[in-house]
């Protein structure tokens, strides 16, 4: 990126576009900078108009950007959020977030939906989940997480799904721990923990169904072990280590079926460098069929593919698709099967969602 090293930052793709920007190198920073995938290249955008920050939340909505919540540096917490639309390059103010001023909160969407949930200020963390509604500028308070508050964790929805995975909790201990929110049903339910060492300020980005989490720090020791989780089969696997060295506040976002790392600090340098991660066979998969007895054949999806799954049900199940980022692109209803027409989608990896409960993962080429 061709402007200063920092750590604390904002990180988030729209098509085939990754932003970064915010963050702090002991100054904060106002800048947003935009990298083309296709082209290699970087492009300053507008300059976010609130006050500088370190590590807020953000999201991503259809071709919309949003940053909220985060700190001065100073002992300063804000609630504002901020909306930054693509096509015009124009930052707007929205509501502001219902809960508390705080920092180091994560932040993702699902469909229209975006969401704010943990964080904190000095000695007080949270566990509160939060849902702003991109039709109404509204904010409604949702399920807590079934846990102790945290601060710094990892966030990322999947299809209808939402996931927190480590932090610091509100005892200053460090945890391990994964736990799925489901938009559907309004509930919490603990997967399986991260195997490794717990964490904070680590870094991460889904591909397709499968989330990469990695880098951070424990106190003192930094970490640039990288690792795979899949939701499906709720098991983790370790990847080659990040290339660019222990790190942690570094941002992550996903283009396609590439992953990206961006900036941190090893509390020596402030980075600036850019990384982008192939997963290997292990990680886009084309399963036919999975344990959920949902099948998509042929996967990916040439010309018309079969969708199908089984259910003692009669009643006809909520069937929803969503794009790589989490947005919602197509919602019906349907018996057992349906057919998909490669002509209603743009190329690119998709969810299919089965009554808020079983999922698998198509691919449009």
């Amino acid at each position: 990126m061709p402007s200063t090293g920092r750590t604390g930052g904002i990180g988030f793709s729209i098509g085939n576009k990754g932003y970064v920007g915010l963050g702090t190198n002991g100054s904060t920073f106002f800048d947003l900078w935009e990298w083309d995938q296709t082209s290699n290249s970087w492009t300053q955008k507008a300059l976010f108009p609130g006050p500088s920050r370190i590590t807020p939340a953000c999201f991503v909505i259809g071709t919309k950007g949003y940053v909220s919540t985060g700190d001065d540096g100073a002992g300063g917490y804000f609630q504002d959020l901020w909306e930054w639309d693509q096509s015009s390059n124009v930052w707007t103010q929205k509501s502001n977030f219902s809960g508390s001023a705080r920092s180091g909160a994560v932040g993702f969407s699902i469909g229209t939906k975006g969401y704010i949930s943990t964080g904190g200020v000095t000695g007080s963390f949270t566990d509160d989940l939060w849902e702003w509604d991109q039709g109404t500028d509204s904010w409604t308070q949702r399920a807590n997480l079934s846990d102790t508050t945290r601060t710094y964790a990892f966030g990322a929805a999947i299809g209808g799904k939402a996931y927190v995975i480590y932090g610091l909790n509100g005892f200053y201990l460090f945890e391990n721990n994964v736990w799925e929110w489901n938009q559907g049903t309004d509930t919490w339910t603990q997967k399986a923990d991260f195997p490794s060492t717990s964490r904070e300020l680590a870094s991460g980005f889904v591909i397709g169904d499968t989330i990469y989490v990695g880098t951070g720090i424990k106190m003192g020791p930094m970490f640039q072990d990288f690792w795979q989780w899949d939701p499906l089969s709720n098991n983790w696997i370790q990847k080659v280590n990040f290339a660019g060295g222990a790190r942690y506040g570094s941002v992550g976002f996903s283009i396609g079926n590439k992953g990206y790392l961006a900036t941190g600090t090893d509390n020596t340098s402030f980075f600036n460098d850019l990384w982008e991660y192939t997963p290997g066979p292990t990680g886009i998969h084309n399963k036919e069929s999975d344990k959920n007895n949902l099948s998509i054949y042929p996967n990916p999806v040439l010309n018309v593919s079969v969708v199908e799954w089984k259910s003692e049900n009669k009643n006809e199940a909520l069937v929803q698709i969503y794009d790589a980022n989490g947005n919602l692109v197509k919602n019906f209803t349907s018996l057992n099967k349906f057919i998909l027409n490669k002509n209603d989608f743009n190329s690119g990896i998709y969810i299919i969602q089965i009554d808020n409960s079983i999922r698998s993962k198509f691919i449009v080429q």
